[in-house]
């Protein structure tokens, strides 16, 4: 498995990063992702999910509510996290 910085998944995506510019190793469901991995969530609705998750990032629908992560900002989430699967699984 591959690194990939936060930033460069937003300029792939055409995402909007949000906060400070972190490494990701690995991925995974906000329930399951560990420290170090990037998650999705694809509504407001999931916002108690992203709040309790271990992973240092996520990508996050354009208008979802400001949390304590860095995040990438972007219509489709579920397209930002294929886009990091394929990045970090070479």
């Amino acid at each position: 498995m591959r690194n990939i910085r936060l930033s460069d998944l937003a300029r792939l995506s055409e995402g909007v990063l949000a906060g400070p510019d972190v490494e990701i190793r690995g991925a995974g469901g906000p329930v399951e992702a560990q420290s170090g991995d990037f998650t999705f969530v694809r509504s407001a609705n999931q916002l108690a999910e992203i709040t309790a998750s271990k992973a240092c990032a996520a990508a996050v629908p354009a208008d979802f509510p400001h949390v304590d992560l860095p995040v990438i900002r972007h219509d489709n989430p579920r397209y930002v996290f294929a886009i990091a699967l394929r990045e970090l699984l070479p």
